[in-house]
């Protein structure tokens, strides 16, 4: 590695059974878990990286109206919580159909293709 270079893990996985995962760097010293996971230089040597259950619990979100000008669609952001993990993680919501999303409420993680790639994202199992 170059100096100054910085290679960060893989912030998701998918489990046996197809699930998407988010992973985190677990700190069994400080015991907290770190999303997005920490880069190897910045992890103490017994860090590990572990896998976050596929659903996890609405904490709050936002609505960004959608842009005429620049032509892009109604987006909206989350903040899930893990709480068996103590962790809460921000990340985009998929709206879909009549669910809307409500606080508390089940949250699942999907991937997507986002700026070339494929990248994690919420959706709500159900709301109002």
């Amino acid at each position: 590695m170059e100096m100054g270079e910085c290679t960060r893990p893989k912030a998701w996985e998918r489990d046996g059974a197809g699930e998407v995962r988010l992973l985190a760097t677990y700190e069994p010293g400080k015991d907290r878990y770190v999303f997005p996971p920490l880069p190897d230089h910045l992890r103490a040597e017994d860090a590990q990286l572990r896998p976050l259950p596929s659903v996890g619990r609405l904490y709050t979100y936002t609505l960004n109206p959608p842009n005429p000008k620049r032509g892009t669609p109604q987006r909206a952001f989350a903040l899930v919580d893990f709480p068996d993990h103590n962790l809460r993680v921000f990340g985009r919501l998929r709206l879909e159909g009549d669910i809307r999303p409500s606080l508390d409420s089940p949250v699942k993680v999907h991937l997507e293709e986002y700026k070339n790639d494929e990248d994690y994202i919420f959706s709500c199992l159900e709301g109002k």
